[in-house]
């Protein structure tokens, strides 16, 4: 990324694919497009997390990370047991709505009538 200042926790976004990259200290690792809208919601050197946009020639150059799964799996400790798939055309197109539902019976005390 000639010219541009980027950050461990810094996200970086392929312009031609619309993919994201999260920087860590030792490279960078591949997050999917909800892990990104998380991450932008935290700021980053005090101000909001903006993707570094960069062409797919340039990213491929960039050094993988071996702590990455480990990153990674933060996101798999999230309530609900982690994140479900969620298609990331909502994500491209501006906004993402994700509804974790419980089964009734997590919600309310089991009745002891029947329902009618």
């Amino acid at each position: 990324m000639p010219n541009t200042p980027t950050y461990v926790g810094q996200l970086i976004q392929i312009t031609e694919t619309g993919s994201y990259l999260l920087v860590l200290p030792d490279g960078v690792v591949p997050v999917r497009p909800i892990e990104a809208a998380l991450l932008q919601t935290l700021p980053l050197a005090g101000e909001r997390r903006s993707p570094v946009p960069v062409r797919r020639n340039i990213a491929l150059g960039l050094p993988a990370s071996a702590s990455g799964a480990k990153v990674l799996q933060q996101f798999a400790t999230l309530p609900g047991g982690g994140l479900p798939h969620v298609p990331d055309a909502p994500a491209q197109a501006g906004g993402v709505c994700v509804q974790f539902a419980r089964t009734r019976r997590s919600y309310w005390p089991r009745r002891r009538e029947p329902l009618r």
